[in-house]
């Protein structure tokens, strides 16, 4: 089979009977004797009276020629000599494609090159693999690569490979985070990241043949010889050479054309991963991944970042996952799937630079077991980014971060009580400590007393715990990292509940509509209409009434929330009451609770008549409501009489010891 060159060159087999181009040959490869070596002309004959040499030649003038032999199942080029008045013209290729049409029943086409030579960024261009090298003859005993390419693929590799990768998402890596897992740079931390236990369940790992190319570009062959021998741990994904240039015509029209040999190599990678089918290609390449959109639309290939491929399939694991909602439908807390979602939160009034804040968030991002990272969205748009981290005292904020509008004040504390909500689920007898180590947004330090956490040695910290505890029990848990006044227990511990003489409860009761607006979402789900997010999330809130009872600042209110509810549903720490007429009141608190102006009116029958506000704040809704009769049981049981509940009501700590209790009975 010949192949038509322009100028009329021609690619084939060399004249047995042509002794002038025998001599021709022959001295063609006597003018590139010193790179090519010694090579009798007896045995130059011999190959090609045996039809393996083959000639490049525009009728006239020998433009290049390739000898081959054929050695059991391979076949192995001896040489291949282009004229230097014809070099960069095409010709090298010609003749390397018609060898691979001519040797198409032999396993694999080999042939050794010098390390030095130019020829080694040719040599991938055509399918072949550099899989390893020996020392050369030369004085300075240059190494000589050993290039393969193969005509057949092996059945029961290819079937193996299969069985490992069955189950299991297949992503394909870069040779920037292949290289990643035998440096001990910071950089390499979030493609070492990859390795962790639990991912080996649901990913399987793999490279392609291109990735041997990559490391022949070391310079050091101690270097290249271990990372020969660690690709020998992973899957090689090796697809029909057709299927793989196929895609390789794709991704080369999708993309600009490489500037580099490691970008051409890219490129053979992402077309093998294509043809294999694998799910992800893993890179750090910012070039690449910049084009990720279209390779998808296209190729159905995600192309991705280490730690963006560690959220993905983190976020499709794990049990709880499902966006916790906050509010309303607006307002939603979910974890973070990609690190592009945080990139907004960089702290550019201080300074800080892209590269500082990626350096800080993807050591998080890369361990979502260990680190638990999230944004509170407004309407889809992240408003608050923040990272818990497990230690062994306890939880600590690595950072919190908030995008400033109306609304972040309110969202970082909600944040914040998010994150001691969840501490509270699992904490033990002793209860766990919260220490936030952020270096402190501007307002995160009034966040943070709010929520009850005080300066400790390593910054501000809260301890959490679970269920009714007496004072004195709390100070002994608290004494590591901070002494706690008995006044203050209960904000600093909450949402344990403590027990103390400092400490009265009142029950207040509240229509189901309030409660819904005010603290109660199960409730929230069946209005319609008028519950404002801004009020149900905030942490501080107001309630009126006309009440003549004043509740004092740390007092405890338990909510029943009246008909056709008819149970006790909540419990706040009080704020303290305030005493004005309403015109007075709105004017104070407007910016809290839920009521407008026409509500307060309306409620008070008259703008100038008396009122009291309730201030309240750290509120838990109760687990199980408890009913008015079961309510009613325990205040004749405990206080010797039943209470109608007409308007505020102090009850003992008896009394609420046994609704709390009642309500967290699982």
């Amino acid at each position: 089979m010949s192949v038509q060159l322009p100028r009329d060159v021609i690619v084939r087999r060399a004249d047995p009977r042509d002794t002038c181009e025998q001599d021709a040959i022959y001295r063609l490869y006597r003018s590139c004797s010193s790179t090519l070596g010694f090579f009798p002309q007896g045995a130059m004959t011999e190959l090609i009276k045996d039809g393996s040499v083959l000639v490049a030649t525009n009728k006239t003038d020998i433009a290049g020629y390739v000898a081959y032999s054929r050695i059991r199942d391979y076949a192995k080029v001896v040489h291949l000599c282009i004229a230097s008045a014809q070099r960069g013209n095409g010709v090298a290729r010609l003749l390397v494609e018609e060898l691979f049409i001519e040797t198409e029943d032999c396993a694999d086409v080999r042939l050794y090159c010098r390390a030095d030579y130019a020829l080694n960024d040719f040599w991938p261009r055509l399918g072949f693999v550099c899989v390893g090298e020996r020392p050369g003859r030369s004085r300075e005993a240059t190494p000589l690569f050993l290039w393969v390419r193969r005509n057949v693929a092996k059945p029961l590799l290819a079937a193996v490979d299969a069985q490992l990768r069955e189950g299991r998402l297949t992503a394909v890596l870069d040779a920037n985070v292949f290289f990643d897992l035998s440096d001990d740079s910071a950089r390499s931390q979030e493609s070492k990241a990859l390795f962790a236990d639990w991912l080996a369940d649901e990913v399987a790992f793999c490279l392609t043949p291109e990735i041997l190319n990559e490391v022949a570009r070391n310079q050091d062959p101690q270097v290249r010889d271990a990372r020969r021998l660690r690709a020998t741990e992973f899957i090689v994904l090796e697809p029909p050479t057709s299927e793989a240039s196929e895609s390789l015509s794709t991704i080369c029209r999708l993309l600009p054309a490489p500037g580099s040999a490691s970008d051409a190599s890219d490129r053979r990678q992402l077309a093998h991963a294509i043809a294999a089918k694998a799910d992800y290609f893993v890179t750090r390449d910012e070039a690449l991944l910049q084009y990720s959109s279209l390779i998808w639309a296209e190729c159905k290939l995600q192309t991705i970042r280490p730690v963006d491929l560690i959220l993905a399939v983190h976020s499709q694991t794990n049990d709880n996952y499902a966006p916790a909602r906050l509010a309303g439908t607006r307002v939603t807390c979910e974890y973070v799937a990609a690190e592009a979602q945080l990139l907004p939160f960089q702290r550019h009034h201080t300074g800080e630079t892209r590269a500082e804040w990626l350096r800080q968030i993807r050591p998080a991002l890369s361990d979502p077991g260990h680190y638990f990272t999230k944004v509170i969205c407004v309407e889809g748009d992240a408003r608050v980014a923040y990272s818990t981290e497990s230690t062994k005292s306890g939880v600590a904020i690595r950072y919190i971060r908030a995008i400033r509008g109306p609304l972040a004040a309110t969202l970082m504390r909600r944040a914040l009580a998010e994150v001691v909500e969840a501490c509270a689920t699992r904490s033990d007898g002793d209860g766990t400590w919260i220490h936030c180590v952020d270096s402190l947004d501007p307002g995160l330090t009034a966040a943070l007393v709010d929520i009850g956490f005080t300066r400790s040695s390593v910054g501000y910290s809260k301890l959490v715990l679970r269920g009714i505890r007496e004072l004195g029990d709390v100070q002994r848990l608290a004494s590591p990292f901070c002494a706690i006044r008995p006044e203050e227990a209960e904000r600093v511990c909450w949402p344990c509940k403590v027990l103390s003489k400092e400490t009265a409860t009142y029950v207040v009761p509240i229509r189901p509509y309030w409660a819904a607006s005010l603290f109660d979402r199960d409730l929230a789900e069946r209005e319609l209409f008028g519950v404002k997010e801004d009020v149900a999330l905030a942490l501080e809130n107001v309630y009126y009434s006309m009440s003549a009872i004043d509740i004092p600042e740390g007092s405890r209110i338990l909510w029943y929330v009246s008909d056709p509810v008819q149970a006790v549903r909540g419990v706040s720490i009080s704020l303290g009451s305030v005493r004005a007429c309403a015109r007075d009141l709105f004017r104070k608190f407007s910016r809290l609770g839920t009521y407008t102006w026409a509500d307060l009116v309306r409620h008070a029958g008259d703008p100038w008549r008396p009122m009291v506000a309730y201030r309240f704040a750290f509120t838990e809704r109760l687990p199980l409501a408890v009913s008015w009769s079961r309510f009613q049981r325990f205040l004749r049981a405990r206080m010797g009489r039943t209470n109608p509940l007409a308007g505020p009501v102090r009850i003992s700590d008896e009394v609420f010891a046994d609704v709390y209790r009642a309500a967290s009975d699982s």
